[in-house]
């Protein structure tokens, strides 16, 4: 079976069609605005419907009409490594990774993340990069006014992150205490107490009209991992129901003789359409049980749309499941 490439080892297509990209892949981006993140990450893969001859971190149509004028998101834009293929490329004609961090400033893109430096002496890759913009500048194919924007909204995440006196965005992200972070280590917990707020507030805007299941039963369901994603740990947070019963984990390979939970039940899946097994073992328990519902932890199949019992959190994280396990005891608590 030949796997589909990887922004790490080739260009990948998303062929959703601009329905499907709303209802799915938007929705995080969507949130993360409204909840104040303060910077989004792009991806290089091409989305078809949108911009079919550019990869995102390169396409002004994603990064500049899409993100920042229908979305209205006014953070810091940070590419992802552009060592990878799916951005410098690969081969002769390949544009390199000064070529790639042009390429994405002039499409919008604020911050870049270049990857490893291959040399251990001396940072030559920066400079390659710095050098490479310079010269776009100098002979107009890179508008000085894009640089100096993409230099001030950086520098605008930089005193708002770094300054224990500066504005916080509309997370409700705790400040950093001048008197408290007297040292290294004291300013890095602040910094990931602040950064641990500002996730969970992006995670619980996905979420609307969660269900009362007090008592529920949890099932986690594993799958075949993502290759990009490789193992991980997810779960949904113990006792994050009101009389919440144990939870099982089972495998493909025990689904062949387990029988679907009755009564409130969650089932918590990453991926529930990537094992044959799985997805027909959740479609059979949801149809025998009104009372079941699924939890996709990864990003959803447009297939999903059939069950009607569906709760997506695009994502694994502890932010991601904590802020569900938040909003269903909310919903228990509100119908008791």
């Amino acid at each position: 079976m030949t796997r589909a490439p990887t922004p790490t080892t080739g260009l990948p297509t998303i062929r959703a069609s601009k329905e499907v990209l709303g209802l799915r892949e938007l929705v995080p981006f969507a949130a993360a605005v409204v909840a104040g993140a303060p910077a989004v990450m792009t991806s290089h893969l091409v989305v078809e419907a949108l911009d079919p001859g550019s990869a995102a971190t390169f396409s002004p149509v994603l990064l500049s009409d899409l993100l920042r004028d229908e979305l209205g998101f006014e953070g810091v834009i940070v590419t992802d490594a552009l060592d990878m293929v799916g951005a410098q490329g690969s081969g002769p004609g390949a544009l390199g990774v000064p070529g790639a961090a042009v390429r994405a400033v002039a499409a919008g893109a604020d911050l870049l993340c270049l990857g490893p430096e291959s040399a251990t002496d001396t940072p030559t890759l920066i400079q390659q990069v710095v050098d490479a913009i310079t010269a776009a500048v100098d002979d107009g194919s890179l508008a000085t006014e894009r640089v100096l924007d993409a230099a001030r909204r950086v520098e605008g995440l930089r005193q708002q992150w770094a300054s224990p006196h500066s504005a916080q965005s509309g997370l409700q992200s705790p400040r950093v205490d001048a008197g408290r972070a007297t040292s290294l280590d004291a300013a890095r917990v602040a910094s990931l107490d602040a950064a641990r707020v500002a996730s969970l507030g992006a995670a619980r805007a996905v979420h609307r009209d969660l269900p009362s299941l007090p008592g529920a039963r949890v099932v986690h369901l594993d799958t075949i991992a993502n290759p990009a994603v490789g193992e991980t740990i997810w779960e949904l947070p113990a006792a994050s129901q009101p009389d919440q019963r144990p939870s099982v984990r089972l495998s493909p390979e025990d689904l062949a003789t387990a029988r679907p939970p009755a009564g409130p039940s969650l089932l918590v899946v990453r991926g529930a359409t990537r094992d044959a097994r799985v997805w027909q073992w959740i479609q059979e328990a949801l149809s025998a049980n009104g009372q079941a519902w699924l939890v996709e932890l990864g990003w959803p199949d447009p297939q999903l749309g059939t069950l009607g019992r569906v709760i997506c959190t695009y994502g694994a994280s502890a932010a991601s499941t904590q802020a569900l396990a938040t909003g269903l005891a909310d919903a228990a608590r509100s119908q008791s």
